[in-house]
């Protein structure tokens, strides 16, 4: 079989996207192991029941809880790939300090794009069911990232 570009692309593609699944399979194991460990091999402080929790463990939860739905959100929105500014806006959302909801001036400004390119990307990533639409239309009409998944 002769070598040419195109074969080259394909392996060198292959290989990358083996790589990032190895992360993310890698990423689920710790975080499998550490709620092994916080909820079985301690399971006084793991315990639902418990109506006083140590504030280390409730911060633990909560952490573990956040990279978990992170992991599952990509997860989901890996089955068919965002762009780029889909991308930078999923991201910039799922930070802590992201306040409100998404519209299409915010969209525009964050990913530097036009308003309808923003409007593409948001109706697309709605009827993907990534994001929802919030009460309420018109000139004020604004989205959020999914609850659960």
């Amino acid at each position: 079989m002769p070598i040419t570009r195109s074969t080259i692309l394909n392996q060198a593609l292959a290989i990358q996207f083996l790589l990032i699944w190895q992360r993310v399979y890698l990423h689920r194991i710790l975080v499998q192991a550490t709620l092994f460990l916080l909820f079985f091999l301690f399971p006084r402080f793991g315990n639902p029941r418990r109506k006083k929790r140590l504030p280390a463990i409730s911060s633990a939860e909560n952490t573990l809880s956040a990279v978990l739905f992170k992991a599952q959100l990509w997860e989901k929105i890996n089955q068919q790939p965002v762009n780029e500014r889909q991308r930078l806006i999923i991201n910039r959302m799922l930070e802590d300090d992201f306040k409100g909801h998404m519209n299409t001036s915010k969209y525009a400004k964050l990913a530097k794009c036009s308003t309808g390119t923003a409007l593409r990307d948001i109706q697309n990533l709605k009827s993907r069911g990534i994001f929802i639409r919030n009460p309420g239309g018109g000139r004020g009409t604004s989205y959020r990232l999914l609850d659960t998944i």
